[in-house]
Order: structure tokens, then sequence, then C-alpha cells
């Protein structure tokens, strides 16, 4: 759609183009600086129109990296936790893989696979939500992390090792928090 400015330039050219052609009976002698004139209002109306689909590019890139780190915060402290629940997962792969299905310091009640699969269950969610009410129009990479992030989790489901998983996942999350890190620069 262009901008009111551009419609408003275009106008102008038209009304002069028909005053000259209409009201001027000599057109010849002022063919030249009708033709100067109407150069200079197609070049100004051409740099104004860059200038507003500049400053529009602008902003919408800028409103985006705001969303994409206020999203952030909140991907934060679902990592947290996941992370938490990972090292624990970790941990007991080194004692023994039984430790992991007793209950963990982060909950009385949830076995530490429990509380990670639980927690990663909400990131994931919140991340399809992410995806479904946003474009990332401008930060794609942010985009395509999150998408393979849910097509790990879909397709690992399936693997033989949580470990694999585990991993998996992880090598995402430490992509994704690299390009948020290069956002907050």
């Amino acid at each position: 759609m262009q901008s009111p400015a551009f419609v408003v330039l275009v106008l102008l050219t038209t009304v002069i183009l028909v005053i000259h052609f209409v009201f001027v009976k000599d057109i010849g002698k002022y063919w030249p600086h009708l033709n100067t004139e109407l150069i200079g209002i197609i070049i100004t109306v051409t740099f104004v129109q860059f200038l507003f689909e500049h400053k529009k590019h602008r902003q919408e890139k800028s409103k985006e990296r705001a969303q994409v780190l206020r999203d952030d915060e909140v991907i934060q402290i679902y990592l947290s936790r996941c992370k938490k629940c990972f090292n624990t997962v970790l941990s007991s792969k080194d004692r023994s893989f039984g430790d992991a299905f007793e209950s963990s310091d982060l909950t009385k009640e949830q076995s530490a696979i429990d509380a990670y699969h639980e927690s990663e269950k909400s990131l994931a969610h919140y991340i399809q939500t992410l995806l479904s009410k946003n474009n990332y129009n401008y930060y794609h990479s942010v985009h395509d992390l999150f998408i393979k992030f849910v097509e790990i989790r879909v397709a690992l489901k399936k693997a033989e090792s949580l470990y694999e998983l585990l991993k998996a996942e992880q090598d995402i999350v430490l992509k994704y928090e690299q390009e948020v890190h290069k956002l907050r620069k």
C-alpha cells in the first residue's frame, strides 16, 4: 500500500500536467520547464517513499526484536527449570539410572525425569504458542530454532535413549540462547 504522501504527490503531478495541457496555449515553449518539474517531482516522490518504507521497516524490526526479548524472559524461566531437571537426570545417569526415578531435590513428589518432562512440555507448549501468534519476519533464526525444538521433541519421543532426547533439546536451547544473546548486544 502506498503512503499518503506518495499518493498526494502523484495527484499533484497529474494536476500540474492537466493545467499545462488545458490552459497553456503554446505548450512547446513550456515543455522543457515542464519536463524538469516532472522529473523533480518524480525524484522527490520516489525518495520520500523510500524514506517512509525504510522508517517503517526499522520500526517493525525494532518492534519484533522487543517482542522476541520479552518472550525470552518467559522462556528463560522455563529453561531454568528444565536445566535443573536436566542436570539432575544427567547426574543420576552417572550414579545409577534408578536414581533418576526417585524424587528429586526440585520436587518432593516427582522423579527428576518426570519433573524434566513436565518442564519440557510446558516449554514446548509456550514455544508452540509463540510460533502460532508471531510471524518472525526479521528474526528467522529464532523462528527456525523454535521449529527445530518442536520437531526434535516430536521425533525423539520415539528415541531409545532418554539421553539422546535431552542432549538434542539442550543443543537447540544453547543455539537459541546464543541467538538471543546477539539480539541483546
